[in-house]
């Protein structure tokens, strides 16, 4: 029988501050008292049990997840926002040049074409209504403090353990 692994301490601390339910993660100035999103006005009352909804997440046949360094964009003619996501990373070479040994193999780099400085590589935009921004704003604070809070407990056990 496998022995479940202790938690690390980060991980005890994160679920230490969890709250038992997702939606006590929604701020309630967000979308409302422990509401996971707005349902819109028009919602027919058949879709409605309780005066709760149900969403269902899927994923388009795009989807995938990127890692993102920084982001740039700005307001858009229609007063939403579009940000694009981007990676920095040096550039990849268009040419390299080798010095080839008898038996085969390279030996040392003689010659490179490629770009200076640095490359952001833009990986995808998301455009969106000003209310969407602002509700992603208050979603990423309250993510952020969950994070910080998590640091903060592991940080006081670790000193504990000492």
């Amino acid at each position: 029988m496998m022995r479940a692994r202790e938690p690390s301490v980060l991980q005890a601390a994160v679920l230490s501050v969890w709250p038992e339910r997702p939606s006590e993660m929604v701020p309630e100035n967000l979308y409302g008292a422990n509401s996971p999103a707005i349902v819109p006005l028009d919602c027919p009352p058949a879709q409605m049990e309780n005066n709760r909804i149900e969403f269902h997440y899927l994923k388009s046949n795009d989807f995938r997840t990127v890692h993102a360094d920084g982001a740039f964009g700005g307001p858009t003619p229609q007063g939403g926002l579009f940000v694009s996501f981007y990676v920095e990373r040096p550039p990849i070479p268009q040419r390299m040049k080798f010095v080839v040994a008898e038996d085969g193999k390279l030996q040392t780099e003689v010659e490179r074409e490629s770009k200076s400085g640095m490359i952001r590589e833009i990986d995808c935009g998301v455009s969106m209504s000003l209310a969407t921004a602002k509700a992603l704003k208050d979603w990423l604070e309250s993510q952020i403090e969950l994070i910080e809070s998590a640091h903060n407990h592991a940080a006081k056990c670790s000193t504990r353990t000492k």
